[in-house]
């Protein structure tokens, strides 16, 4: 890489993978405004995420997922990032 692209060095960012699974399977879409909300609660470790709720003129419109935002889909998504970024970690 370093050749080919003068790449030096990475930016890793350490998140433990349960408050990442938590925040997606948390989302929350809203038909009618487009924005995104976030129902879930995580306080631990030094995190504090509060939900980020829909206001009430959503709550009929707000959806419970996209398609891609399942569990079995988060951890396909992890296990490729594992297998991807390992290799880079061990190079940088």
């Amino acid at each position: 890489l370093e050749q080919a692209l003068g790449t030096t060095m990475a930016l890793f960012v350490d998140c433990p993978p349960g408050l990442l699974k938590m925040r997606v399977l948390g989302r929350r879409h809203c038909s009618c405004c487009g924005k995104t909300y976030n129902v879930s609660d995580f306080q631990a470790a030094g995190y504090d995420y509060p939900p980020n709720m829909p206001p009430a003129a959503c709550l009929p419109h707000v959806t419970t997922r996209k398609d891609d935002e399942s569990e079995e889909t988060f951890n396909r998504r992890m296990e490729i990032y594992r297998h991807e970024s390992t290799p880079l970690l061990r190079f940088y």
